[in-house]
């Protein structure tokens, strides 16, 4: 979207953090979320209770910062740059840092002050493992006897937990102070000839999604919470989704975090790799033998283009 492309007629983001790196000029029309979930601390019951967060705790931003940093559990995210719940999470803690609170975005003079950056360094190096996408992580987290704590999507842990084969179902907190939402933004590209009467077909898809009864049942089914909602607020939920023994809560009404300029977005983002997560050794193993000869050869060269070359690693995030 970024570079000019009039390939798809319709983006649908995770979340309002890309959104606002892909929709800068404002190309896209009737862009607005279609359904939210938050993120969540979320951890094994009997790691979650051994920290004291069980189900239904009230639990502060202050305390989880304090859990993760002091080394109490294992903690796992997504990066942040391949991955929008880890984005996501990485502004709530900038926000917290910064001393933000609900609805004040992120500025460039927050992001280079010191408390920020220190803050940030010490929470990230505190992750265990930064898997690249979310379902990934959860699929890996469930199976792994490492994986004890994590930041995730309240959506997923519900997915998980309904599946009812995993015998120490996760329950989650909600970070209060600075809860990140995830809302699913749904925005319209006019180009072409035929622009209005896509155009027609787009805004009947986005009114179904948010006022068909049968679709916003389907979608609360999901544990997914309708754009709609005042807060996170639900009325007559269903509580074998929106069960209270994991810890999921319905009667949320504090605001989530408002996402910075997108300037601030690519700046943070651009840090996480440079500044603030651990040093890795990476190594690269590149076949030249002869079986490489011409096409093979060709895409190595460009791959390798993308990755060394540090203007073109910094559009891709790759550094």
């Amino acid at each position: 979207l970024q570079s000019g492309s009039q390939d798809y007629d319709a983006y649908w983001f995770a979340s309002s953090v890309f959104a606002q790196l892909g929709n800068t000029d404002s190309k896209l029309v009737d862009l607005q979320p279609m359904f939210m979930t938050p993120i969540v601390f979320a951890g094994k019951r009997a790691a979650m209770e051994r920290l004291g967060f069980g189900a239904g705790a009230n639990v502060r931003i202050e305390d989880i910062v304090k859990a993760v940093e002091g080394g109490k559990m294992k903690v796992w995210t997504t990066n942040p740059t391949q991955s929008n719940s880890g984005a996501t999470t990485l502004f709530a803690f900038l926000n917290h840092f910064a001393g933000n609170g609900p609805g004040q975005p992120l500025t460039m003079e927050q992001l280079d002050s010191k408390p920020v950056d220190e803050g940030i360094k010490r929470f990230v190096k505190a992750m265990d493992r930064t898997p690249p996408s979310t379902g990934t992580m959860m699929t890996e987290c469930v199976a792994s006897t490492d994986c004890e704590t994590l930041f995730t999507y309240e959506a997923l842990v519900i997915e998980e937990n309904l599946k009812g084969t995993n015998p120490a179902d996760f329950s989650v907190v909600y970070p209060q102070g600075s809860l990140a939402i995830s809302d699913a933004p749904l925005g319209f590209l006019p180009h072409g000839d035929n622009a209005e009467a896509k155009r027609e077909i787009f805004t009947e898809l986005q009114q179904y999604l948010l006022t068909d009864e049968e679709a916003l049942n389907q979608i609360r089914g999901l544990g997914r919470r309708p754009a709609n909602s005042i807060g996170l607020t639900l009325s007559d939920a269903d509580t074998a989704v929106f069960n209270p023994a994991w810890g999921i809560r319905t009667d949320i009404k504090e605001q989530g975090i408002s996402y910075p300029s997108a300037e601030v977005i690519e700046a943070s983002l651009d840090r996480y790799h440079t500044r603030y997560r651990k040093p890795v050794n990476t190594y690269y193993c590149i076949d030249g033998s002869g079986s490489m000869h011409g096409d093979g050869w060709d895409g190595i060269t460009k791959a390798a283009h993308e990755i060394f070359n540090p203007e073109r690693a910094r559009i891709n995030l790759l550094q």
